[in-house]
């Protein structure tokens, strides 16, 4: 080839992912063509890469490669068992030890590290066990643990959870992470309910934390100021979920609203094996830069876990939910709730309203011992026996239930519902306190406990106590009792803090608790009076009734304190 016509390249790329110098590659036409070399030269990028022909120059933009955005999540896990959950605890620990120390992965997201922190029983006067794991802790609980907490012997559940935040927001592991979600593991609706250490006993007013005392809990200590998040008064929590049985109630979420973003919560009971763990540390590195998309995986991946379980009456396990809730967009709901609750108040004269209420109630998916209804279902419901009505009265109770609805659609460009997966097409995502024991909740307060219940009483050679009845019959109904007495006391803890949650106090028109302290017990006794105590409580009917509104507030804030002294 004549000299004259080679032609000479220089190509610059930049090829480094880090944004350090990268390697230049120049091609020299002028080398043996038999041998078309390539000679690599390290030098830093200078200005816009160019590449030039016989004196023309022509610039060539450089791009980097499409790599995900970091971030870093560190995952709280508070953990307050009983022994009956306690190896269920303990496996969930070991799942997220061993997931916590596999590599990461070069598409991840998100880098990871786990606090937890389990005690069994109320933490007074325990050594409570206290956790860090991450890719150095090799899938063994023993590398990960960390100093104790030497619980003073009066220590309560809240300030067990303020001492974990703290220890967790200042630990140098965990305190320079810019996303936190917080993984509250126990028992529910009253969350953290157990007896005290070494006493199956004891006065449990004191053991479980309401709404309003979690809430106070997760102001108290807050995630630190990292980069350009906020300053560390304005800062929140990224996710509050819940591993425990029928949190997903309104109440603790509009409760939680200006605590965290979002609220990962259970309508119906959590299945003892808990949440995948095994799952969670790829979900949050895989999916950590973006929220929305790691909650929807990650409900989906709850759903996956349990589709294959059998859920029937034998077995006793119930259908698996779980909702995500974006915290930010309850004010709607709110708005469309104590519009219902003015509405059916508004009504309370109309002697064709306690029926239609019953009837709605009755026919509503419900959760807890009948302590709380799918709200969507029992809008539904409502609103339907209501379709056609031409009532001056009854008119706004319909037109309440839809607006209900709208603020519960999952279609909403704000939706409260980012996503909801239940294996019970009429679990909707979100409940609401409105007490009443359906005859399907009833059944399952009346199943034996024991083997060799009532069917069998009489011949069989069994051991009788007094006349045929069996030692069966009497712990079954011995266990009946206690449990229909643990739904009362539920129903006189749960009005008693009512009054203070902020879905009741924040209020410019009648609320919710308004509705259910000031009609929902005469609507009861005009519908079932002998059967009172069954569906609801007589007691709490009496306190509702002989002072409604301020007066009844006052009684209820009074039993309560007084069970807490």
């Amino acid at each position: 080839m004549d000299e004259s016509t080679k032609t000479t390249w220089t190509i610059t790329l930049s090829i480094a992912a880090d944004g350090q110098p990268a390697v230049a590659v120049e091609r020299d036409d002028k080398a043996s063509p038999a041998k078309d070399t390539l000679r690599e030269v390290r030098k830093p990028m200078e200005g816009t890469p160019t590449y030039s022909q016989k004196g023309t120059t022509q610039s060539v933009q450089a791009t980097k490669p499409d790599l995900p955005i970091k971030t870093s999540w560190t995952i709280m896990l508070y953990i307050a068992a009983d022994g009956l959950l306690a190896n269920f605890a303990v496996e969930s620990l070991k799942q997220l030890s061993k997931s916590a120390s596999t590599a990461p992965g070069n598409d991840d997201q998100a880098s990871v590290v786990v606090a937890a922190q389990f005690s069994i029983d109320a933490p007074g006067g325990q050594s409570i066990q206290r956790y860090i794991f991450n890719e150095s802790s090799s899938g063994n609980l023993g590398n990960g643990l960390q100093d104790p907490l030497n619980a003073p012997a009066n220590m309560s559940e809240q300030q067990a959870l303020m001492s974990f935040l703290n220890w967790a927001y200042t630990n140098e592991k965990c305190n320079q992470s810019e996303r936190y979600a917080l993984i509250l593991w126990s028992h529910g609706p009253e969350l953290f309910l157990q007896p005290p250490p070494g006493s199956p006993t004891g006065d449990p007013a004191s053991l479980y934390l309401t709404p309003q005392e979690l809430r106070e809990a997760l102001t108290s200590y807050k995630p630190p100021a990292v980069g350009q998040k906020l300053a560390a008064e304005d800062r929140r929590l990224d996710i509050v979920a819940f591993d425990a049985c029928s949190m997903s109630m309104f109440e603790m979420a509009y409760e939680l609203k200006n605590v965290a973003d979002y609220m990962v919560a259970s309508q119906e009971e959590v299945p003892d094996p808990s949440f995948p763990y095994d799952q969670l540390i790829e979900l949050f590195r895989k999916l950590g830069g973006n929220t929305d998309s790691l909650l929807k995986q990650g409900v989906q991946a709850y759903a996956g876990a349990y589709q294959d379980c059998i859920c029937n009456a034998i077995t006793g396990m119930k259908r698996v939910t779980l909702s995500a809730l974006c915290l930010n967009n309850s004010d709607r709901l709110k708005s469309a709730v104590d519009d219902l609750a003015s509405a059916l108040l508004d009504a309370q004269n109309d002697g064709g309203l306690p029926n239609l209420l019953i009837e709605a109630r009755k026919g509503s998916r419900d959760y807890a011992g009948g302590l709380y209804v799918d709200l969507a279902e029992f809008c539904t419901k409502l609103r339907g026996l209501l379709s056609g009505s031409q009532s001056n009265v009854k008119t706004p109770i319909r037109d309440a239930c839809q607006l209900v609805l709208n603020a519960l659609g999952e279609r909403t460009s704000d939706p409260l519902i980012l996503e909801n997966v239940s294996a019970d097409v009429r679990s909707h995502g979100i409940s609401i306190y409105l007490p009443y024991l359906s005859d399907e909740q009833s059944a399952q307060v009346d199943k034996p406990m024991v083997k060799g219940g009532r069917e069998t009483v009489g011949k069989g050679g069994r051991e009788t106590v007094g006349k045929g009845f069996s030692v069966s019959d009497l712990l079954n109904n011995a266990a009946i009792g206690y449990r229909t007495s643990a739904r009362q006391e539920m129903i006189l803890d749960t009005e008693g803090y009512y009054p203070g949650l902020r879905l009741a106090s924040d209020k410019s028109k009648p609320s919710w608790y308004d509705f259910i302290a000031g009609l929902w017990p005469r609507i009861l006794i005009k519908t079932a009076p002998a059967e009172l105590d069954l569906r609801y409580s007589a007691r709490q009917s009496a306190m509702n009734l002989v002072s409604p509104g301020p007066a009844s507030v006052l009684i209820n804030r009074a039993i309560l304190s007084a069970k807490m002294k």
